[in-house]
């Protein structure tokens, strides 16, 4: 859940009710109420999921498969927003948002048994205040969220109890001049107060950030230019600038280019965690360049392609130092990043149906440019969990009676931490077909994954689930 929970001014039905079960025990319901009047709309969801996740697997070809076990999911919780038109310029939101969620943690391949539970508790609340004209937009929003966090396992007798409450007040003011340039002020304030187990003291923690942007279109060129400077801990980001331009060519062909630089400062666990956190850490830092070529007629193939570079210093890693037994974490690195995107989409109509084929294939080299002992990492080896290959492909076809989708997608083998992960196809089916009748909009539905069975891994040692399937049933009036 995000801090937006925008009504959907469209949506005239007064309740939706939205229901589906699945493989393994999943379970989903959820039922909203819309109201509204000429000045005031409220919109209220509750919703509850489940899963019990006990698929069974396979370790390998020579093992009978393993059923996985202590595996339950449960969230459940409540959304609400209320929207008052002040004025014919004015609006005021107010959101609150509750959730529970409780999850078992199962043992990986390589455990007997586990114990581990994980319990998260959310409630957050934003009041939102947009007032607009004919050239000027403002819009200031105050947050509160406090989420509790608590990881526990007997076993190795661990109990984390972590607990953050957080203020935040953002504004953004807009401004758009006849000559079609766009300038905009953005303000962030956040206030952390964070505890755990594993901190010596709760730490009060300070962000600041201040954005400036500005738009501008000349005819056929678009260049956007923004520039971020932010402060906390009592250190501050050098100004982090971005820079992009697009240029339709013609018709039919554009170019654009991105230039940025990337910024990340330590989270609180990386700085304060004990044993192992480095209040010395350096900011991640570094460069981003993007190409970007488009070719797109109407009604005929569209095609993207994208090449990008990013170099970023000071990369922050956890690992052992040499002869110790505790993770620590430092600024252990530099890392490498470049690669390429392609994607084409092609529209047609056959008979009374309309489809559209995807394609979509990415190439990621992601290196490390210096040796690290552990985790062992040496210079020019690819990240962890970062496949150099993904393709994908769908065809989804519509018509009056249904809607079918149909996709495959390829991943290639990567490293892990621990384990090399073998690459994997997935081959996956949706179908669904809506009736409309005198008010009443019901859409039902059919979602199959995995069809092949294949036995994969996204993180070793944590197995996936084979052939499942999902069916949902939704009513709007």
């Amino acid at each position: 859940i995000n801090l937006n929970n925008n009504l959907d001014d469209n949506n005239t039905q007064l309740i939706n009710l939205n229901t589906s079960i699945g493989s393994f025990g999943k379970r989903f319901l959820s039922a909203g109420v819309n109201l509204r009047t000429a000045k005031i709309k409220s919109h209220t969801k509750i919703f509850r999921n489940s899963s019990s996740n006990d698929f069974e697997y396979t370790i390998a070809e020579n093992l009978p498969k393993r059923k996985q076990i202590h595996a339950y999911f449960k969230s459940e919780g409540i959304l609400q927003n209320l929207s008052w038109a002040v004025s014919n310029n004015s609006q005021l939101n107010i959101d609150f948002w509750h959730q529970n969620t409780f999850r078992e943690i199962p043992a990986t391949t390589t455990q007997n048994i586990s114990q581990a539970v994980q319990i998260d508790l959310s409630n957050r609340m934003a009041v939102t205040y947009r007032h607009y004209r004919e050239k000027l937009s403002l819009e200031s929003k105050v947050a509160y969220i406090d989420e509790d966090n608590d990881y526990a396992d007997p076993i190795i007798l661990i109990d984390t109890k972590n607990r953050f409450k957080r203020w935040l007040h953002q504004s953004k003011l807009n401004y758009t001049f006849e000559s079609d340039l766009n300038l905009s002020f953005n303000y962030q304030y956040i206030n952390t107060k964070a505890s755990t187990a594993f901190y010596e003291d709760q730490q009060n923690h300070d962000q600041l950030a201040i954005t400036f942007s500005a738009a501008k279109n000349w005819g056929k060129l678009y260049s956007f230019f923004a520039a971020r400077k932010e402060w906390q801990l009592n250190t501050s980001a050098a100004i982090n600038p971005m820079l992009t331009s697009t240029l339709k060519i013609s018709d039919a062909y554009s170019i654009g280019f991105k230039v940025s630089r990337e910024y990340r400062f330590p989270t609180l666990n990386e700085l304060f965690w004990v044993p192992g956190g480095n209040e010395a850490l350096l900011p991640e830092q570094g460069w981003n360049q993007e190409l970007n070529f488009t070719h797109h007629k109407t009604r005929k193939l569209k095609t993207n392609i994208s090449l990008y570079h990013r170099k970023i210093d000071n990369w922050i890693l956890w690992g052992l130092e040499e002869g110790s037994f505790i993770y620590t974490v430092t600024n252990l690195a530099s890392v490498r990043s470049y690669g390429a995107e392609v994607k084409n989409e092609l529209p047609f109509n056959l008979g009374p149906t309309t489809n559209k084929f995807t394609f979509s294939y990415a190439y990621t080299i992601s290196e490390n440019q210096t040796n690290i002992v552990s985790p062992r990492i040496r210079e020019g080896d690819q990240l962890f969990y970062t496949p150099k290959h993904r393709l994908f492909l769908d065809w989804s076809m519509s018509s009056n009676l249904i809607n079918l989708s149909i996709n495959a997608n390829y991943t290639s083998g990567t490293n892990g931490i621990n384990d090399m992960l073998d690459d994997y196809g997935l081959l996956n089916a949706y179908l669904s077909k809506q009736i409309d009748y005198k008010g009443l909009s019901m859409e039902s539905g059919l979602t199959i994954r995995n069809i092949l069975e294949a036995n994969y891994r996204v993180i070793e040692r944590r197995p996936m689930p084979g052939i499942n399937y999902s069916i949902f049933l939704n009513f709007k009036f």
